[in-house]
């Protein structure tokens, strides 16, 4: 008997994943208990050393994978311009509406200036640049006294290469090389590679286009989320070659499960050759439990909160923990889920579904116009 593909399994569950949503909120879920042990614990630092170090490390990554893997799909059926539009409509109106709130509503209750002082600040003006993906972390006096320091919302930094990702994507398909998954898979390969060399190079970046350049693809903290978006897409690409095993998926656990115990994360978080190593094995589980038939949480039929939980956690954990510093993750939590959720869903149902209705309209208008 033939062994089950990945294209086999998309076939058989109509060409959606019935696992992606579920995984969403996971992905989602954890990178909210992941800061809630952050900000208890006044450093990531100390995160880091804990044996669980590489979970958290691969949280966002992960997202990045299944975001690759869907996104791909979308990039291939849609025209340049629809596939754009739908895009900038997923991730920007949601972003606005929390820059917006950050810094007219939170901002102004939480700040230690003059409200006069606050908004004449350059601060309060370079926050909004957030909304086009240049990040800029704080406002003027605002949260001043929390353990973590005054970042407004931590979870912005993957914006940016979120956007650059779109725009690559973008770009491959106009250029023709999403055709099978050999072109993508050695692209990957190649950016981890240099990744590893840029990263280990003993010689400083110099103060150049081209140095910032290297270090924004390469270096920071942001750079390795690239390689895995692409390594998403690779799997939808070379579908129909890449076999649909849960023994393949179980190995992949354990490495990385194996890994998280054995190594240590304080040293390893933001070595270069972590990204090399856990690149495959993420993205093969990612899109494996995808592919699957998970437990999924009633609220999923009634939206996608994960973006939501993602965008709005981090400032409402601030809130918190400078109205009434908690000295456990789970007391942070226990308090935080239900106005974290509540504010996902209002999100979802007055802000993102709407935007994606308005962008469909545009779209058929467009086609029958053209």
């Amino acid at each position: 008997m033939p062994r089950e593909s990945f294209k086999d399994r998309l076939d058989a569950v109509g060409g959606f994943g019935p696992g992606f949503e579920t995984m969403r909120l996971l992905l989602a879920s954890g990178v909210v208990v992941w800061h809630t042990l952050v900000l208890t614990a006044a450093s990531e630092a100390a995160v880091r050393a804990s044996s669980l170090w590489l979970i958290g490390w691969g949280l966002v990554p992960m997202f990045f994978v299944l975001s690759g893997f869907l996104v791909t799909k979308s990039a291939l059926r849609l025209s340049r311009r629809d596939y754009l539009l739908n895009r900038v409509a997923r991730i920007v109106p949601a972003l606005a509406v929390d820059i917006v709130l950050c810094a007219l509503l939170i901002g102004p209750l939480f700040t230690a200036l003059p409200l006069e002082a606050y908004f004449r600040a350059p601060e309060f003006q370079r926050y909004f640049l957030n909304i086009v993906g240049w990040v800029h972390y704080f406002l003027p006096g605002v949260f001043l006294g929390s353990p973590v320091g005054p970042t407004v919302n931590g979870s912005l930094w993957t914006v940016p290469y979120e956007l650059g990702c779109y725009g690559v994507m973008a770009v491959l398909v106009t250029a023709g090389l999403l055709k099978g998954g050999g072109r993508m898979f050695l692209l990957v390969a190649a950016w981890l590679v240099v990744a590893l060399i840029v990263g280990l190079s003993l010689l400083p970046l110099p103060d150049t286009f081209g140095g910032h350049l290297l270090n924004f693809l390469f270096i920071q903290q942001g750079a390795r989320l690239v390689p895995f978006f692409l390594a998403g897409s690779t799997i939808y690409l070379a579908q129909a070659r890449l076999p649909f095993d849960g023994r393949i998926a179980l190995a992949c656990g354990l490495v990385l499960v194996a890994a998280s115990l054995l190594v240590d994360g304080e040293r390893w978080w933001a070595h270069p050759l972590v990204p090399l190593l856990t690149c495959a094995p993420m993205a093969y589980l990612v899109a494996y439990l995808g592919l699957s038939r998970l437990p999924t949480p009633p609220s999923i039929g009634h939206g996608d909160y994960s973006y939501g939980i993602y965008l709005y956690h981090f400032p409402l954990l601030q809130v918190i923990m400078t109205l009434h510093p908690l000295a456990t993750w789970w007391q942070l939590l226990a308090v935080a889920v239900v106005p974290v959720v509540g504010v996902a869903m209002l999100s979802w149902h007055v802000v993102e579904r709407p935007s994606l209705a308005l962008r469909r309209r545009f779209s058929l208008v467009g086609a029958r116009v053209a």
